[in-house]
C-alpha cells in the first residue's frame, strides 16, 4: 500500500527491497511531502487514492517493531531505536520508508 501511494503521487521508479528482515520502499520523489510527521502518527486522507482512501504509513507503525523514513540524505527513526538497513540507503534521492517485520 505504501508503494502504491508513491506511484499515485507521481513516482515512476518505486522499489521494494527485503533487507535483513526489513521491508524498504523507496521512490525518486518525496511522496509524503509536508505530511511526513502526521502520516506516521494517524490515518490521514489520501485524495489521490479515491474518496475513502487513507495513508498507510501509520499501519506500519502500528504493526511493525521498527519504522524509519528518510528523504534525500537524511534518515530518521519513527519507531524503535534502530535504523536497520535504511542507514545503508542514505544518499538515495527521494523518499525511503522502511519497517521491520
Amino acid at each position: 500500500m505504501v508503494a502504491l501511494e508513491a506511484m499515485l503521487c507521481g513516482a515512476n521508479d518505486v522499489r521494494i527491497r527485503l533487507m535483513e528482515g526489513w521491508i524498504c520502499i523507496s521512490a525518486e520523489i518525496d511522496w509524503l511531502g509536508d505530511n511526513e510527521v502526521e502520516v506516521f502518527e494517524r490515518l490521514m486522507p489520501f485524495r489521490q487514492g479515491g474518496p475513502n482512501a487513507v495513508t498507510s504509513e501509520f499501519l506500519a507503525v502500528v504493526f511493525s517493531r521498527s519504522v524509519v523514513t528518510g528523504v534525500n540524505d537524511s534518515v530518521r527513526c519513527v519507531k524503535g531505536d534502530s535504523l536497520g538497513p535504511a542507514a545503508v540507503l542514505e544518499g538515495v534521492r527521494g523518499r525511503v520508508v522502511a519497517f521491520e517485520l
